[in-house]
C-alpha cells in the first residue's frame, strides 16, 4: 500500500512516517523512513522503530511528532 501511494503522489520513501503498536505493523514500520511505535509495543517491533509514542489519548502521537520536529 505504501509503495502505491508513493507512486501515485510521486513521493520519496525518505519522506515516509508510520505509526504502529503491534507485530502486525512490522512490515510497515520496517519499510518507511521513520517508524514510530507505541511505548508498550513488543521489543522486537521497537528494534525497527526510530521513536516511540505514549498513550495517544494523552497526546502521545502529537508529543512524538513534536519531539521529532515534524510539527
Amino acid at each position: 500500500g505504501i509503495t502505491k501511494i508513493l507512486e501515485y503522489y510521486q513521493a520519496d520513501l525518505a519522506d515516509t512516517v508510520a505509526f504502529g503498536d503491534s507485530m502486525n505493523d512490522l512490515p510497515m514500520i520496517s519499510y518507511v523512513n521513520t517508524g514510530i511505535v507505541h511505548a508498550q509495543s513488543p521489543a522486537e517491533l521497537k528494534k525497527y522503530s526510530s521513536a516511540v509514542f505514549d498513550d495517544p489519548d494523552q497526546d502521545g502521537i502529537y508529543n512524538a511528532m513534536k519531539k521529532l520536529n515534524f510539527i
